[in-house]
């Protein structure tokens, strides 16, 4: 935790740097006018004395900011109490202001390089408090008025890192609630199929599909947290399920698998074939008295994953459910893309080529890297001190 700190100790002091920069340029450029006014008058001055009577003047300036931003923090002119803050920035400005000025004419009395221009130190703070007492304030008021909007702009982009969070945490809690819906609305489906097998008397085939489960469920309590894996991963979930299907089907069902090794490591939401596939099977090889073929693809174009599921079954005019967004699975999984990506993913049931259904599902294609520095980019945005 020490090492979090660092950082906003370095910005107090770039902060603290910067004030300083600026008072010392404006010192300059105040030199610069006393100088060249000085020139044209009988009693020029060398540089170096106008800077020396000009830089202490605004570096005092400098000094009296960081009390300035504190009392401007401890009495933000905002409601309930705008107007007595105001009036109490108005007393404490006037104050300043004349302490401000009778420091630097002291200083300047001592120092004056054009030579005292009045008799008394009373008449020379009478005169330059005349002339200078309005510029006194106005310098006190840009100083409180720059460090309100500083941190006016500061509260506004930490409630917008705060409404953002709030956000992500809500989506998130939708994603963990649709994806839960999906554990049990496919272990009915599977715990149907091995009450048939028993019914059937095919005990064998029972215990296996039942093993076969218990490995699903496994894999899926493994990855129960995230709600992306790599496609590798989805794979190796989705070799688990299939197998479970094979033993229903036999050798109604082949299936073909073509992805490509450069998008194994790709991230991919968790569970987001599995519908697919049991749809594919379900609506579009299940009905069909003969074999069916399934082919699970992958490609990367461009900035973009495609992952297709094709079967060669009655196709899309043959299942109005298909048409109207399927069941359960392919619902949720709908609405789970939503949230993971917005509006930057395409899911689409299509008629298959001659024959069947070919389900198109495009997402961002990202790997391990780029989540960790969407991360990064985050914790850098957020500007909240409590963060760490």
């Amino acid at each position: 935790m020490k090492e979090l700190g660092h950082p906003r100790r370095s910005h107090g002091t770039l902060a603290a740097l910067a004030v300083f920069s600026v008072f010392t340029l404006v010192a300059i450029v105040d030199s610069s006018q006393y100088y060249f006014g000085q020139r044209l008058s009988e009693r020029p001055v060398a540089f170096w004395r106008a800077a020396a009577y000009a830089l202490p003047e605004w570096w005092m300036w400098a000094l009296l900011t960081p009390m300035i931003v504190w009392a401007g923090r401890r009495l933000p002119i905002q409601r309930p109490h705008a107007v007595r803050n105001a009036a109490l920035h108005v007393f404490g400005s006037v104050v300043i202001a004349l302490v401000h000025l009778f420091v630097s004419l002291s200083l300047a009395w001592m120092t004056d390089p054009a030579g005292r221009s009045a008799p008394t130190f009373g008449a020379f703070f009478q005169v330059r408090l005349y002339f200078w007492f309005h510029v006194e304030l106005l310098v006190y008021w840009a100083i409180l008025g720059f460090s309100l909007a500083v941190d006016y702009y500061r509260q506004a982009r930490r409630r917008e890192v705060r409404e953002a969070q709030l956000e992500a945490r809500l989506a998130h809690a939708k994603l963990e609630a649709l994806k839960m819906q999906l554990h049990p609305h496919f272990l009915f489906n599977t715990l149907n199929a091995v009450s048939v097998l028993v019914r059937k008397g095919e005990n064998q085939a029972a215990v296996r599909m039942i093993a076969g489960l218990s490995d699903l469920l496994r894999l899926a309590l493994d990855n129960s947290g995230a709600q992306e894996v790599t496609l590798e991963e989805e794979m190796h979930f989705l070799d688990r399920y299939l197998a479970i299907e094979k033993i229903r089907f036999g050798e109604r069902l082949r299936v073909s698998v073509d992805v490509p090794r450069d998008a194994l490591d790709a991230r991919v939401p968790n569970l987001v074939l599995q519908p697919l596939v049991e749809n594919a099977i379900r609506h579009g090889i299940a009905p069909e008295p003969g074999a069916g073929r399934l082919d699970i693809r992958a490609d990367v174009l461009g900035d973009t994953l495609r992952l297709r599921v094709l079967d060669d079954g009655a196709g899309v005019d043959g299942t109005p459910s298909v048409r109207a967004g399927g069941g359960v699975g392919l619902r949720n999984t709908r609405e789970r893309l939503r949230q993971l990506y917005g509006d930057r993913f395409r899911l689409e049931l299509l008629p298959g080529r001659g024959r069947g259904t070919e389900a198109v599902l495009e997402i961002p294609l990202r790997f391990e890297e780029d989540v960790r520095q969407e991360v990064a980019h985050e914790y850098r945005e957020d500007p909240s001190p409590d963060r760490g």
